[in-house]
């Protein structure tokens, strides 16, 4: 297992081409079809990149969803969505360093596919970019496993104040946990 994660985020160095469109526009999909969105209100919680994921994952698609910072690598860029439907890698093309990825007639049946699900053609931009966060490790026929989260079923929101006090809580324990007094009195016991 540790062999696999290092070959996935240090060996097999890869590009990836995908149309980028804003995180915000990538949710048309999800609503053409009919995707639940339970738990979108949260903002540090990615639903909508959740459920493409999982849709794309389970009906085979030849293209994935995922979402970075643009540019790739950025820590303030805004939130990108992008639709990957073509990977290569490094030894299987020893002229990658040298070129970006062209768009071919695979990667237009994949844009058509998300025009007809709601998307602008003028909403999606061809990019290419070096794989450097892991979402590609076994190319484009493969997807990443699904993973089920607790609130991706529907269920009645919670109010703002609850989840509001609930993250003061966990601010107040990382705080004691970060006070070097509070830790002396606690190894004293």
């Amino acid at each position: 297992m540790e062999q696999e994660l290092h070959n996935i985020y240090h060996g097999y160095p890869r590009k990836i081409g995908a149309y980028k469109t804003s995180y915000e526009a990538s949710r048309k999909v999800a609503v053409a079809l009919a995707l639940d969105l339970t738990g979108e209100e949260y903002k540090y919680r990615p639903v909508v990149a959740r459920v493409l994921h999982k849709y794309l994952a389970t009906h085979t698609m030849p293209i994935h969803h995922n979402v970075l910072r643009w540019p790739p690598g950025s820590p303030d860029g805004p939130d990108t969505s992008v639709f990957v439907s073509q990977v290569v890698f490094l030894k299987d093309d020893p002229d990658l360093e040298k070129r970006d990825l062209e768009e071919r007639e695979e990667d237009r049946k994949a844009k058509a596919w998300l025009v007809e699900y709601g998307m602008e053609k003028e909403e999606l931009e061809w990019v290419s970019f070096w794989d450097r966060f892991g979402f590609m490790p076994y190319g484009i026929e493969e997807h990443r496993p699904v993973i089920e989260y607790t609130y991706s079923e529907p269920r009645k929101p919670r109010e703002k104040e609850e989840w509001e006090k609930e993250r003061e809580i966990e601010i107040t324990i990382a705080r004691m946990l970060e006070d070097e007094n509070f830790m002396k009195m606690l190894e004293r016991r």
